[in-house]
C-alpha cells in the first residue's frame, strides 16, 4: 500500500531530482555574467584595433579619434574618465579601458605649467571668457594688445578688456584652470588651461556630468595597441 502523502509530493520529488542532477549546468546569473564579459572583450579588441588604424595614419597627431561605439556605453554602461598627457600633449575620454576619444590638446606653456594630478569638473558652461586673459582695446576698438594678463595690463582712457573666449568651459579649479575649446599649435601654450578641439569637448560636453574625474599626468599612452609599422608623425 502507498502513502497518500507519498502519493501527493512525489511530483515535487521528481523534479527536486531534476534539479539536483543538473547542478552542473552554470546558474542562469553566471550564463549572463559570461555573455557580458565576451561583449566586453570583443568590443574591447574593435576598440585597440579601431585606434591602432587611427595611429598609423599620417598626421594622427592633428586629428580626433572617435569611438562611437563605445560613447554609446558612456556614461549608462561605463562612467567617463578624462586623460591629460602633458608630455604627449594628447587628452582621452574613457570607459575603463576603452577609449572613446583620443584628441590633441595644448596645456600650459613653461611660464604657466598645467598643474598635475587627480581632478573632478567642478562647473560647466557652454559659453565663457577669461576673467584673466584676453585682449586690450583703445577707445576707437582697435586691439592694442592682443596678449593681455587683466592684473598687469594697462588699460588707456576709453579703451576696456576683452576676456578671450573659453566655449564649452569645465572647471577644474578654482584657480582658473579648465578644458576649453582653443588653438591647438602642438606644443604647450595656454596660461594653464587645457585647449581642446571643438569635436571633443562638444562630445565630452554632453556626456561627462560634473563630478567626473580629470587625471592630467606627465605621460600616459592607452594599453594595447598594435604599432607595428606604424610610420613617424
Amino acid at each position: 500500500m502507498i502513502h497518500t502523502s507519498l502519493l501527493f509530493f512525489s511530483p515535487l520529488l521528481l523534479l527536486l531530482t531534476l534539479f539536483t542532477s543538473c547542478s552542473t549546468l552554470p546558474p542562469f546569473a553566471n550564463f549572463r555574467q559570461k555573455q557580458k564579459k565576451d561583449h566586453f572583450l570583443i568590443l574591447q579588441q574593435q576598440n585597440l584595433q579601431k585606434l591602432s588604424l587611427f595611429r598609423s595614419s599620417q598626421n594622427w597627431k592633428k586629428n580626433t579619434f572617435v569611438d562611437e561605439d563605445i560613447l554609446k556605453i558612456i556614461p549608462s554602461q561605463s562612467p567617463p574618465i578624462i586623460i591629460i598627457s602633458i608630455d604627449n600633449q594628447r587628452g582621452y575620454l574613457t570607459a575603463g579601458p576603452l577609449v572613446a576619444l583620443d584628441f590633441p590638446v595644448a596645456t600650459g606653456r613653461r611660464s604657466f605649467p598645467t598643474p598635475t594630478g587627480n581632478f573632478t569638473i567642478i562647473e560647466k558652461k557652454k559659453t565663457y571668457s577669461s576673467n584673466l586673459y584676453g585682449k586690450i582695446l583703445d577707445a576707437e576698438g582697435k586691439v592694442i594688445n592682443p596678449d593681455a594678463d587683466l592684473r598687469t595690463a594697462i588699460i588707456p582712457e576709453g579703451g576696456q578688456f576683452v576676456g578671450s573666449p573659453m566655449p564649452f568651459w569645465m572647471r577644474l579649479t578654482n584657480d582658473g584652470v579648465g578644458l576649453h575649446v582653443g588653438h591647438i599649435p602642438g606644443r604647450p601654450a595656454s596660461h594653464g588651461c587645457i585647449r581642446i578641439p571643438r569635436t571633443a569637448a562638444q562630445k565630452i560636453f554632453s556626456i561627462a556630468p560634473i563630478g567626473t574625474p580629470v587625471q592630467i599626468t606627465q605621460h600616459w599612452e592607452p594599453q594595447g595597441l598594435i604599432t607595428a609599422n606604424r610610420p613617424n608623425p
